[in-house]
């Protein structure tokens, strides 16, 4: 697929509205859904199998005065090309870091440009068997009451939702590095290690905001709705998350 996505939106409403009705022949009310996303944008309004198509969409769109740009399929990152920290130590001038694979990293704080903070929801559907017995007329007519009932059984849906917190860093010529809440070993926290995960996670947020003050810091991915808002209505967070993230640090690094 390819992603087709307008930003810097926080520009006169009512223009863009009609504007991006006209490009895309759809109703004002349609089109002004689409912009009204957290921080500006961005905000995917078509997906494309054919590039061409794509193309031709940002074009249209450029015209009608949008900052619009593509995400090609092969940008779309996934956790293959990621490094995966499994533990880490923050030294004065780097986050030094092994990976779930023991490979090693070091990140010096000045070259990081841009820090994602966010949340990855997952929804695990459980499904059971249930059985029980229920009062059956034809077998108790046809048994002189011997026999009330008959047994029955259904399908019984149940949804596990499961959040975890990350921070995508991004650094030129380097791998995205990731750190996810539940995957992370918090020993190397020494003196600073708190009683719980989410304490310790809030401490690493906290202190790679403050040793990379060079670098953008963005939270919009924090919640579901922002997500929501930034992929719209065909495409939802619990299955594009890589989609939401590879599209905002495109839309970052074109002001790098």
């Amino acid at each position: 697929m390819n992603i087709v996505a307008v930003y810097n939106l926080e520009k006169d409403e009512d223009r863009l509205s009609k504007a991006l009705a006209a490009a895309l022949g759809k109703t004002v009310y349609e089109a002004r859904s689409r912009l009204r996303v957290s921080k500006g944008g961005p905000s995917i309004i078509a997906v494309f199998h054919e590039l061409e198509k794509a193309e031709d969409c940002v074009v249209k769109l450029r015209t009608n005065g949008f900052d619009a740009v593509i995400l090609r399929h092969e940008e779309i990152e996934s956790d293959k090309a990621r490094f995966l920290v499994r533990s880490f130590e923050f030294t004065v001038e780097s986050l030094n870091a092994v990976s779930r694979q023991g490979q090693k990293l070091i990140l010096p704080y000045r070259d990081i440009r841009l820090i994602l903070y966010g949340i990855g929801i997952t929804v695990l559907t459980e499904t059971e068997t249930v059985k029980e017995r229920k009062f059956s007329m034809g077998r108790a007519l046809v048994t002189s009451g011997l026999v009330m009932t008959r047994s029955t059984s259904h399908k019984a849906h149940t949804d596990e939702e499961n959040r975890e917190r990350f921070l995508y860093i991004y650094a030129p010529d380097r791998q995205t590095v990731v750190l996810r809440e539940n995957a992370l070993q918090y020993e190397s926290l020494g003196k600073a290690l708190q009683p719980s995960q989410a304490a310790n996670f809030n401490y690493i947020v906290a202190e790679l905001s403050m040793q990379s003050r060079d670098a953008v810091f963005d939270d919009r991915l924090l919640n579901r709705g922002s997500q929501a808002q930034m992929l719209g209505p065909s495409l939802n967070p619990e299955e594009h998350l890589d989609l939401a993230t590879s599209l905002l640090a495109k839309i970052f690094k074109i002001s790098y």
